[in-house]
């Protein structure tokens, strides 16, 4: 292992371009093997055992309501320094990925820390040849109206032409910051848009609109690097996403909780259109199932990423979070979100109970004080 990480130092990932169907680095085929950083600048609910505060927003309300204005805010400063550091970037390169996803959510895109946070990601996988692609997983005004993109409970981004500004401009500051860095693969301008909901589908056209005022405001600063494409229904339906507006574009689509082997609607996308394919997220699911998918897109040519990363409570991740003391308050005090009165007052944990708690989270998801989860590694790399 050690040799394999003194051998990575020496090199840098190249560019990755796009040849018909196929996505080359140097003229040789790419396959993508790579990980989520999910919960990072993206917390969701599930992964700290919450069931009723999901998104970022509810859950940076409990915590504030907890430990306060001053002592919550050093907490999601420490939170977001430590939860992706060299050592876990180490540990995906050591373990034979060559590549992370990093969940992005708008509103700090504009912060100076947050963004120099960013940077450092990319330099380190630089360092360690790892390529970098950015999904926008909450963007303005929300592309899901879920938890998932911690927005106003509608995907008010495609009837809000404020939000489709802020949206587009945002990608050209990246895309300009990251013009000239291979390390990046490229760009995926939404996760997950508009779900299958009843009411949605008028949605759908909007969809490609959106994407090519992203691109276009992309393609002014940045000619070169690759732009990914969800489908529509969380990323899998690719009706109104058209493929022919630009050299570089890929289409990117999801897999959960679904017959492994039925990959074949997608596999004809990919001939039909002539478009380069990639699967950038699945998971949450037993070995078994994701050792079966995962060959699978490695037999037909497919790149994938799974999700995620590091968590707590359940073994489906690289890197599994020992749950801190008193927990189990502290997701009794989030998740009664809406209760009022006393209904409330009794569920709150003394302030000793709640520092104790998220002082030990901080500690905990340190990667060498959580467990790696061989099991699941194996699945996906042997």
């Amino acid at each position: 292992m050690k040799a394999l990480l003194l051998f990575l130092l020496f090199l840098s990932p190249g560019w990755v371009e796009r040849r018909g169907t196929e996505l080359v680095c140097e003229e040789k085929p790419v396959r993508l093997r790579g990980m989520c950083l999910g919960n990072w600048w993206v917390p969701e609910g599930y992964m700290f055992g919450f069931t009723r505060a999901t998104s970022p927003t509810q859950i940076e309300r409990g915590v504030l309501e907890l430990l306060g204005p001053e002592e919550s805010r050093a907490f999601w400063q420490e939170y977001r320094s430590v939860y992706v550091r060299r050592e876990d970037l180490e540990l995906l390169a050591r373990s034979g990925f060559n590549s992370v996803r990093v969940p992005l959510h708008w509103k700090f895109l504009r912060d100076p820390v947050e963004l120099k946070r960013l940077d450092w990601l990319v330099q380190e996988c630089k360092r360690l040849n790892l390529w970098v692609l950015p999904d926008l997983h909450a963007a303005p005004g929300g592309q899901t109206g879920d938890n998932i993109d911690d927005g106003a409970s509608y995907p008010w981004l495609f009837e809000s032409p404020e939000s489709r500004r802020l949206a587009a401009q945002l990608w050209r500051e990246v895309a300009e910051r990251y013009r000239e860095e291979p390390t990046v693969l490229g760009y995926e301008l939404l996760n997950e848009p508009i779900p299958n909901w009843t009411g949605y589908t008028e949605l759908h056209p909007r969809l490609d609109e959106v994407y090519r005022e992203m691109g276009r405001a992309i393609r002014e600063v940045d000619q070169r690097h690759l732009i990914f494409l969800d489908g529509a229904e969380w990323a899998t339906h690719f009706e109104h996403v058209s493929s022919d507006w630009d050299e570089r574009l890929v289409l990117a689509f999801h897999r959960y909780w679904a017959d492994p082997q039925a990959i074949g609607p997608y596999l004809e996308l990919r001939q039909t259109r002539g478009v380069p394919l990639l699967m950038s997220e699945s998971g949450e699911n037993d070995q078994k199932w994701l050792r079966e998918f995962r060959t699978r897109l490695e037999a037909d040519g497919v790149g994938w990423y799974f999700w995620p990363y590091k968590k707590m409570q359940t073994d489906s991740c690289v890197a599994l979070v020992k749950t801190p003391p008193h927990w189990d308050k502290m997701v009794a005090w989030i998740d009664g979100l809406g209760l009022e009165g006393e209904e409330r007052r009794k569920l709150r944990p003394t302030r000793a109970e709640a520092r104790a708690a998220f002082a030990e989270l901080l500690r905990n998801i340190r990667v060498e004080n959580c467990t790696v989860q061989n099991g699941f590694v194996d699945a996906l790399l042997k």
